[in-house]
């Protein structure tokens, strides 16, 4: 069926529609990749004869039928390269699979090199290289959550693409339920890789043993450290008796070569893992060295992003080299030190210089594609270059849905708060309603990263549907309904005059009394006025690029007392605010984003002024901005 041309008719299983195969783009030891023709943008993989038994046929089914959700927002990208549709032979068998290809991005093995890295025109630094892992490592994570694990995950099944934007793919091969066993067993992942394999999973049959998540991080590991230092992390001189061993080897010995005691050293002129950010060399300690022998001490995904996100910020050009970024706090810049003992810069200014808003726009484009759509909103909403920006304006459509939803999504939150600091409590069944009632409101990654009282937006939309459910239906309405006898009296006297018309008492008719409430209020009583309710949120600023903001959100315009924004563990203040009248709505203030990782609270300034204000404090790791910098942990080198 497979000759040197490829299968001669091939039919989409879910449209069945015939394709035409294209150019052969690679070919592996398990399957051929092809363009489709007539179909751009997708890419048929079809398995090799000898490969295509009855479990790989089960998982295609399996893989066409349970797609893991994209967190990718903006619509023009893809974290997960994953299988779209099964591809059936003239039998009807299914062969192969029909997957979305990542026009122009390149593997992670081109990026890790610097002399590869050379051949790209692309604007390729250390903060893009940054930037590249936390993706990887949000995207890793966003699959773990799913119940998914890679298995391969190694250079080549991870493209990149010139807004640092990730994909994964070779998605077929990666470990998912079997949905004949009720989730009870797996399709295994029958393949791995020399130095991106974990250390318990070395020289085991692979495709008859589990992989879990704890696997999966060894190869993050392995891959974050190769992108920022442009060597795998098993790569070095070895020093102990005998011939090298190899990195499977070295691997599962734990000779790691920056732990003391190592039988294998660094290499010369390499990158210096002391250039990195201390938060990063902790994690691969964890990772390499007490992962070794114990896998649940291995950092998981959301570690890493979290301690990249915070690098990349502490991240400062070169003057010698603007093309240089590098961490001031570690000593000179590394890499015009790598370049002037080897005689290659590893990052070269790219040609044409540098985009301006480069930095700005790679920050928006990298909210979209880690679905944090809140962010993605803010830079979109506060800096108007950006919908101006020749390659951003394909966003604006989506950028219109994306502010519909979180606007209508804040509105019913506000309705809800409100509700809890009622004494009736939250009215769910208009919750609900209003809920269903927003079609901004359909996609659920847009509140995916949305809180609400310090709870997840999905969990707390979900309480309100289950609450509304739960209210009986009411009875029917009481009709205000004329007595038959007043009805004959008004018939009878109908023909006289004005004067001799019955008035009618209120007292014979069927008139409900009035709410107690209302009852007060027609003798003049007047309820104390509640308190102002203020809701805030701090959002951290970007070194040059931006300082912190202030958000206060108010349902009524009214009277704040003086206000003050203090850090929690010293009671510095950072922002003050003098008492007057504000409007209803969000009012945005901002202010200096403190140079070390700080709690902030909000305080009214004053002993008697806390009355005339409530303030709906946010949880508290919306309250944090900065970064701590630990002390630099220098490496001794093993006593001989």
């Amino acid at each position: 069926m497979t000759g040197g041309s490829g299968p001669v008719r091939l039919t989409l299983y879910k449209s069945g529609e015939t394709v035409r195969l294209g150019d052969r783009l690679a070919e592996g030891g398990e399957a051929a990749i092809h363009r489709l023709e007539d179909r751009p943008g997708l890419l048929a993989k079809l398995y090799h004869p000898d490969r295509l038994d009855a479990e790989r046929i089960a998982k295609i089914a399996a893989l066409v039928a349970a797609a893991p959700a994209d967190p990718s927002l903006g619509g023009f990208h893809r974290a997960y390269a994953w299988p779209e549709d099964a591809l059936l032979d003239e039998t009807g068998r299914a062969v192969g699979v029909a997957a979305p290809e990542a026009p122009g991005a390149r593997s992670l093995t081109a990026l890790s090199s610097p002399k590869l890295r050379r051949r790209k025109a692309a604007e390729i630094n250390w903060s893009y290289l940054h930037a590249v892992a936390a993706n990887l490592a949000f995207c890793v994570g966003r699959l773990h959550e799913q119940g998914l694990v890679i298995g391969d995950l190694k250079p080549d099944n991870v493209l990149v693409d010139d807004r640092a934007l990730v994909t994964l793919i070779d998605c077929d091969s990666w470990q998912i339920p079997d949905p004949r066993s009720d989730g009870r067993a797996v399709f295994a992942c029958p393949v791995g890789s020399e130095g991106f394999t974990a250390p318990e999973l070395i020289g085991k049959p692979l495709g008859r043993t589990p992989r879990t998540a704890a696997s999966d991080r060894f190869a993050l590991a392995a891959l974050i450290f190769q992108l920022l230092l442009g060597r795998h992390p098993w790569s070095g001189v070895w020093i102990g008796g005998g011939e090298p061993p190899s990195r499977d080897a070295l691997i599962r010995s734990g000779d790691w070569p920056h732990r003391h005691g190592a039988r294998l050293i660094p290499p010369e002129n390499g990158a210096p893992l002391e250039a990195l950010d201390p938060r990063l060399v902790a994690l691969f300690r964890r990772a390499f060295e007490d992962g070794c022998a114990d896998p649940a001490a291995r950092p998981d995904a959301a570690d890493w992003q979290e301690a990249l996100c915070l690098a990349l910020a502490d991240l400062a050009p070169c003057t010698a080299a603007p093309s240089h970024y590098f961490l001031p706090e570690t000593g000179p810049c590394p890499w015009c030190r790598q370049a002037a003992a080897t005689g290659v810069d590893p990052f070269p200014e790219p040609p044409g210089g540098s985009d301006p808003l480069g930095p700005l726009a790679l920050a928006f484009e990298r909210a979209l594609a880690r679905g944090d759509a809140r962010m993605a909103l803010e830079l979109w909403r506060d800096n108007d270059m950006l919908a101006a920006h020749r390659a951003l304006r394909r966003y604006a459509p989506r950028m219109a849905e994306i502010g519909a939803a979180l606007d209508a999504f804040d509105g019913w939150r506000a309705l809800y708060l409100a509700g809890l600091r009622a004494e009736t409590g939250p009215d769910w069944l208009r919750l609900a309603r209003l809920w269903e009632s927003a079609p901004a409101l359909a996609d659920a990654r847009l509140i995916a990263g949305e809180d609400v009282a310090g709870r997840p937006a999905s969990a707390v939309a979900a309480e309100v549907a289950e609450r509304a459910l739960a209210i009986p239906l009411a009875p029917p309405e009481r009709l205000l309904v004329t007595p038959p006898e007043i009805l004959r009296a008004a018939e009878a006297r109908r023909e006289t005059t004005a004067a001799d018309a019955v008035q009618l008492d209120a007292r014979d008719l069927d008139i409900p009394p009035p709410p107690t409430s209302l009852a007060e209020t027609a003798r003049g009583a007047r309820p104390a006025a509640p308190p102002l309710a203020l809701r805030y949120s701090i959002d951290a600023g970007w070194a040059g690029l931006r300082p912190a903001t202030l958000t206060l959100e108010l349902p009524r315009t009214g009277r704040l007392p003086a206000l003050a924004l203090v850090c929690e563990e010293t009671g510095a203040v950072a922002l003050s605010l003098p008492a007057g009248r504000w409007p209803a709505g969000a009012e945005r203030v901002t202010f200096e984003q403190p140079e070390r990782r700080t709690q902030l609270i909000l305080r009214t300034v004053g002993a008697g002024e806390a009355a005339c204000v409530a303030i709906d404090h946010p949880p508290a790791s919306r309250r944090r901005v900065g970064a701590a910098r630990p002390p630099v942990r220098r490496l001794r080198p093993a006593p001989a």
